[in-house]
């Protein structure tokens, strides 16, 4: 997705705002085989990935989901991922390493002053 530099500039503030709020409310969850942390603030759902959670190998044969999440894994060059959810609808969706960042959607509305608050 193409950004504006000020939506650009925004979505790093929300970011950062997120991982400060995952630090003081998140709790690490094991999401079928992979570890990510998790908070729930209202109808704000949270879900961080970072490269240090990597998928815990299956017990048993995989299932196509499973398949799916190993080959972005393995495809992906990016390390940190944010998944937000407002009111059940995805609103932002970003991976990141270092200074370089990949936004997949972004929809700005009142759950940014949420995570912002918390």
């Amino acid at each position: 997705m193409k950004l504006s530099e000020k939506r650009r500039e925004r979505v790093v503030e929300v970011r950062q705002a997120t991982v400060s709020a995952l630090a003081r409310h998140g709790k690490f969850e094991d999401l079928g085989g992979m570890k990510a942390m998790t908070c729930t603030l209202g109808n704000v759902m949270v879900m961080y990935r970072t490269p240090f959670q990597k998928a815990a190998a299956p017990k048993s044969a995989p299932d196509y989901d499973m398949a799916l999440m190993r080959q972005h894994q393995e495809a992906e060059s990016f390390g940190y991922g944010l998944d937000i959810w407002a009111s059940h609808k995805k609103v932002l969706n970003i991976e990141w390493q270092d200074d370089r960042m990949r936004v997949a959607s972004y929809r700005p509305g009142d759950w940014e002053d949420q995570l912002a608050a918390a």
